[in-house]
């Protein structure tokens, strides 16, 4: 639940930015959702990636001033934009299918020393 008064400055109908910033900070650390990399698991099978979620914060502001001048209450819904995993299941497909490198090593049978 959030009030106007918490945000603005006394008297006036002004932003108080440093309030408001670590408003949007905390809410931006309670909607986070990390994105989950796709993995090859112990049966050689790809396991797909998750997206993740983070704060939209322009939009969040924009409903947030919309709110904090309309002067009626409101109930406003927090955005949030997709955040996507590093390595996804395409990927590892796709290394799985190329070769990414080759190494070989020979053995010289006239090198005697230990």
């Amino acid at each position: 639940m959030v009030n106007r008064e918490n945000f603005t400055l006394p008297g006036a109908s002004i932003v108080d930015v440093p309030k408001y910033d670590q408003f949007i900070e905390t809410l931006n650390q309670q909607v986070f959702l990390e994105p989950v990399n796709a993995t090859i698991n112990e049966q050689r099978a790809i396991e797909p990636g998750q997206k993740g979620y983070r704060l939209d914060r322009e939009a969040f502001e924009n409903q947030f001033y919309s709110y904090l001048y309309s002067k009626v209450p409101a109930t406003v819904e927090v955005p949030l934009l997709d955040v996507y995993p590093k390595v996804d299941s395409e990927l590892l497909a796709d290394i799985r299918v190329q070769q990414i490198g080759q190494y070989a090593t020979f053995l010289n049978p006239n090198n005697t020393s230990l």
